[in-house]
């Protein structure tokens, strides 16, 4: 799993994004803006993809993100589909680094 996790890690910031990886299956990708991290929440949802969107006062403000948690379910096929889609939305609205 944690192979997995650094796996996606490193293609997400190949895209540009702001991702935190700390050699655990849960990935924090800081997106800051609240309204941004609900909307990649449901852009994903109608990929069939569930990720939580954690915003204020979970984190502080300024900070919201979608926290990505791997399992050993998911399999490689699963990530490249996740990254194709964030990729997308990169391109639409970008992460404001």
């Amino acid at each position: 799993v944690l192979e997995k996790a650094k796996f996606l890690s490193s293609k997400l910031k190949e895209i540009g994004y702001n991702i935190n990886f700390y050699g655990t299956p849960i990935l924090s990708l800081v997106l800051k803006e609240d309204k941004k991290a609900l909307y990649f929440r449901d852009k994903l949802l109608e990929n069939n993809i569930f990720i939580q969107a954690i915003r204020p006062p979970t984190v502080p403000e300024g900070t919201a993100r979608l926290r990505i948690t791997l399992s050993y379910k998911h399999s490689q096929k699963d990530l490249e589909n996740l990254i194709q889609i964030l990729n997308k939305l990169y391109g639409e609205v970008g992460s404001h680094e």
